[in-house]
């Protein structure tokens, strides 16, 4: 086998959706492998009634199994942009406990990043603990406080509740209940609803927040979602989003996810970054990105250009690699760090093109030599997706050696893991006959990537 024919894993009409994005492709420890993508129920538009989606494929197997909703928010299904929801997935797996976490973008009611957003974390500070902040149509602020207990802004307790990430009993997946206002058994609405008959009485703040799930049973269940903006969003942005594609562990243990962040002027002040976790999942903070690099302060950039989506690997020296969506240049950006991704030591562009789409890198070592990846659309308007594989010398530096066509099409976002016997999988986004996006899944071996270039 050099190459499957690849088949359509998520496609418009499977399970009663009209389309699918953004594939997240991880192969477990136990040899299973994860596909999780977002589930866009009405459109391919980056808002709307939009879930996320799982099918898994376990060691021994040759088909994936049928989808799972594991997360589904409150809709109002009045329009095509009256959902929260979730975008963006991204897996990681921590290789000490064995859990699999999933990072998610989680948006409010709104057309998100394409509609009127609030800075900040959407969180307060009270005697020394971060609570998630509501609101009434007045103004007033209050606080979920625990058990989703509310409280007004003097510290009273209101006597709503509020269905939330820390209060699980009740809940099953897909985690629909969430978000649901109570006061004794009467139902107020929906604090992630600004609109329709489940608009909530009170509500969260209007910005985006990250959502981090896990499993401990290789990928069957998953946890509620526990909200972590509070940890790394600052009050300045007003996006913080995932990568989105895979996160990984590093040799030290510490759990790293790609992600970036913007201020209030989103359209020019996009800056890449990674998250840490130095506690297996428990906390994270958020590294320095790569911007600064480039003369850029985040927190006040109003022009030049931006470093965005990105996806990260760790070398065999210990060097982390961060390889970038941009607009400096059609060339893709990597940023190198030797400090687990806290700082970055040199962003600069590689001789591979880059026309503003996630890219996908996979790092692994053979005949004690080591090698990526990076699976990425060849040219202009994202079309026809291109596969190189580079050898990584002892101080970092890659030698693109090889390339070679992986699809021919109107070709965009990607994810390559190598499966358990060391063939390499890939899931990848391209029109199908139709000219819907479809994920397709195929399964290769290196010697599929031979051409020199």
């Amino acid at each position: 086998m050099r190459k499957t024919e690849p088949i359509k894993l998520f496609y418009s009409g499977y399970d009663g959706s009209n389309n699918y994005r953004i594939p997240s492709l991880l192969t477990t420890i136990e040899g299973t492998v994860l596909a999780v993508a977002d589930k866009r129920n009405q459109h391919s538009s980056d808002y709307g009634d939009i879930d996320t989606i799982i099918r898994r494929k376990e060691k021994g197997e040759q088909e994936f199994s049928e989808g799972t909703v594991i997360l589904n928010l409150a809709d109002s299904h009045v329009g095509d942009n009256t959902s929260a929801f979730n975008i963006d997935p991204c897996l990681l797996q921590d290789k000490q406990t064995k859990r699999i976490f999933l990072l998610v973008d989680m948006f409010p009611e709104s057309t998100g990043l394409f509609g009127r957003m609030e800075l900040g974390s959407g969180y307060t500070k009270v005697d020394g603990k971060d609570y998630q902040l509501l609101y009434d149509e007045e103004g007033n602020s209050y606080t979920i406080r625990e058990e989703g207990k509310v409280y007004s802004e003097i510290g009273e307790d209101t006597g709503f509740c509020v269905k939330t990430v820390q209060s699980e009993n009740g809940i099953q997946t897909p985690y629909k209940e969430l978000g649901e206002l109570y006061k004794g058994d009467v139902y107020y609405g929906n604090v992630y609803l600004m609109t329709g008959e489940q608009k909530g009485k009170l509500h969260i703040r209007c910005t985006n927040y990250l959502w981090l799930l896990y499993s401990d049973d290789d990928g069957k269940t998953w946890s509620a979602p526990r909200d972590i903006t509070h940890m790394v969003k600052k009050d300045w942005m007003k996006f913080l989003g995932v990568g989105p594609g895979v996160g990984l562990q590093l040799k030290n243990g510490n759990l790293v996810f790609p992600v970036y962040h913007t201020n209030e002027d989103f359209g020019v002040s996009q800056c890449t970054a990674v998250l840490i976790s130095e506690d297996h999942g428990e906390t994270w903070k958020l590294g320095e990105s790569p911007i600064v690099l480039m003369g850029d302060d985040p927190a006040v950039k109003k022009s030049g250009g931006q470093l965005t989506e990105s996806q990260v690997i760790q070398i065999a020296n210990g060097e982390l690699k961060l390889f970038m969506r941009n607009t400096f240049e059609n060339k893709v950006y990597v940023a190198t760090s030797s400090n687990g991704g806290e700082t970055w030591d040199r962003c600069e562009p590689i001789d591979i093109p880059e026309y503003y789409c996630q890219l996908s890198v996979f790092n692994y070592q053979k005949d004690e030599k080591e090698y990526v990846l990076l699976l990425n659309p060849s040219k202009d308007g994202r079309m026809d997706g291109k596969i190189y594989k580079g050898e990584i010398s002892h101080d970092g530096t890659i030698l693109w050696k090889a390339e070679k066509i992986m699809a021919e099409g109107h070709f965009q976002y990607s994810c390559i893991t190598q499966n358990a016997e060391g063939n390499f999988e890939a899931l990848y986004e391209l029109d199908d006959e139709n000219g819907i996006i479809a994920l397709w899944h195929t399964e290769f071996t290196e010697d599929f990537i031979s051409d020199e270039r």
